[in-house]
């Protein structure tokens, strides 16, 4: 995520309380509407909840310096709308390079962990298997946010072969 201060999914932004669903306009058509879960601020451009964690880019870094690419993907940067996936916005509005960084490279497996399971994590695992790649998601590198949408996600991500396993 690197959100905008005044991204659409932040409860501050419509001085609402978190973790409620709030309807907001569709950043196309002002005849519609979409659902959007309200969040904390998070990932917000320009702090510290935006960057990578340290040692994550030292990796990085390294990998640089000796020569293998390495790519950035930036979602949730329209503040208008949402993005849980890695690939696409919220109902599939706007797309991200991340398919296109992945065909180019000939990568076929992607391996997610992250925050949070019954969000990001779901929606990137399902459109990862959707754009072809042999998926996992790494159970003991997750955390949903609530058991009961947790346990969903995890069903719905197999109903797209997408294997849950250890690290």
């Amino acid at each position: 995520d690197f959100h905008p201060p005044n991204h659409a999914s932040f409860a501050s932004t419509h001085g609402l309380e978190p973790f409620r669903l709030h309807t907001i306009p569709h950043p196309y058509d002002p005849r519609a509407s979409l659902p959007q879960m309200l969040w904390p601020d998070h990932c917000v451009q320009g702090t510290r909840g935006a960057e990578i964690h340290d040692d994550v880019q030292a990796a990085l870094d390294m990998r640089e310096k000796a020569g293998t690419p390495v790519s950035y993907v930036l979602k949730g940067t329209d503040a208008r709308v949402d993005s849980y996936s890695a690939f696409a916005c919220a109902d599939y509005l706007q797309f991200t390079n991340m398919a296109s960084i992945l065909h180019r490279a000939h990568i076929h497996t992607v391996v997610l962990c992250g925050l949070a399971t019954d969000y990001c994590v779901r929606a990137t695992a399902v459109d990862a298997a959707k754009f072809g790649f042999r998926t996992y998601v790494l159970q003991d590198c997750i955390r949903g946010v609530d058991p009961s949408t947790t346990a969903e996600a995890e069903q719905v991500m197999s109903w797209y072969q997408v294997s849950l396993c250890t690290w």
